[in-house]
């Protein structure tokens, strides 16, 4: 009786090309994590550039800043300067209503945030900052802290910023693009 040669692959081989598979797959795992965090800072730096662009576009429009942006204080962006920058008019601030910018993530609060938050979260100190000047020749003064920046004097008269807890909180600004 002749037997025919039948070609297969053996239990063997294909558990040896899983394991293959596996290993590579396992590679490429920390790779999608760090295109991933570029793409949260690249996201961040444009959100930063864009809020300031809004901010003096409206300068530009009202010949005025938003009341509640204070002089050399650094503050967080809150839902009142959000919905203003989108065109809405809280307490008469954007009376052509005007849109400015459009956020894109918020918190609970409706208070915008970083690409680092996930929507609809608590707050927490991942959001948008800013601080302006209107004296001292349009410079902000440095605070020698990284947790409040700028940390050397800046010739700006607004600046935004955020955090990137992925790089220790490393500051994410306009001043540094």
């Amino acid at each position: 009786m002749k037997h025919k040669n039948k070609s297969a692959f053996t239990m063997l081989e294909l558990l040896m090309v899983i394991i293959v598979i596996s290993l590579l797959a396992a590679m490429l795992f920390p790779v999608f994590g760090k295109v991933r965090n570029k793409a949260r800072k690249t996201a961040a730096q444009a959100e930063v550039r864009n809020i300031e662009t809004a901010l003096k576009q409206y300068y530009a429009e009202y010949q005025k800043w938003p009341t509640n942006i204070l002089d050399n204080t650094a503050t967080n962006i809150a839902y009142n300067l959000a919905d203003m920058l989108q065109g809405d008019n809280p307490n008469g601030s954007n009376p052509k209503q005007f849109q400015f910018m459009q956020f894109s993530r918020f918190d609970v609060n409706t208070n915008p945030i970083s690409p680092w938050t996930k929507p609809g979260s608590a707050e927490d100190s991942y959001a948008f900052y800013y601080v302006k000047c209107s004296r001292y020749g349009n410079k902000i003064l440095g605070t020698d802290s990284t947790t409040n920046p700028p940390n050397s004097t800046v010739r700006k008269k607004i600046i935004v910023w955020t955090y990137d807890p992925t790089d220790n909180n490393k500051v994410i600004g306009t001043w540094k693009q």
